[in-house]
Order: C-alpha cells, then structure tokens, then sequence
C-alpha cells in the first residue's frame, strides 16, 4: 500500500521518471495498491476539504475497501506523515511500516518518527 503524495496521477506516474521506477519494482513482487489524492490526478478535483485529517481518512478507506488484514505501508513525501497519521488506526493491522521522506534522513527526524511509531504502538 502507498500512502498517495501531492501530484500523483494513477494514470501518468507510470510514465514518469520520477515515479515509474518505484512502481516497475514495488509491483514485481507485491500486489501494490495506490490511490490519488484528493484533488490530485484521477480524483476527484472538487472536493469538500483537503486536510491532513481528509489524507488520513481517504488512506483509510482505501485501505478498508481493499479487505487487507495485514499489508506494508509506504509513505513518501507527503505520504509519510499520513502514513504515520494511520498508525493510531492501524494498530492491528500494521505489519511493517516504511515512512520516507527527505527529512527522515536527518537523525533528530528519524529520533522523533520512532517516538510516534512507539506511542501509537501503546
């Protein structure tokens, strides 16, 4: 499962440089669920609300309307923070987690991104 980022398109990502890679070796060997976000590509560009609570809540029904019991999540960019945001809901469906971002690669973020995944755990 892939946590949806800003300007993605189902469609267009497979043609795009920046993206193709990721989707030609996550689909080689898993099943790989994604989804646009709101407003964003094949969805729906009139939307009510665009929040970080909307991200988490779209990520969930998707989730929900695969029927996955257990499943990696991969959050990317914007998706890693609402990757994390689904933790308090995904407590017994969660099997690895693999929020990426830039600003994970400093250890203060990492430190903090740690913390989050233990407290939602608890």
């Amino acid at each position: 499962m892939k946590a949806a980022n800003w300007l993605s398109h189902l469609d267009y990502d497979w043609q795009s440089a920046v993206w193709r890679h990721w989707l030609v070796e996550l689909s080689r060997r898993f099943t790989l669920l994604r989804y646009d976000e709101r407003g964003c590509g094949l969805s729906d560009w009139e939307v009510p609300r665009s929040s970080f609570e909307a991200w988490v809540e779209d990520l969930e029904v998707v989730v929900d309307a695969a029927g996955f019991d257990t499943f990696p999540l991969l959050g990317i960019s914007q998706g890693a923070p609402v990757a994390v945001g689904r933790l308090s809901a995904a407590r017994g469906h969660r099997r690895q987690m693999m929020p990426r971002s830039r600003a994970m690669c400093t250890a203060s973020v990492r430190e903090l991104a740690c913390s989050l995944l233990k407290i939602a755990d608890t």
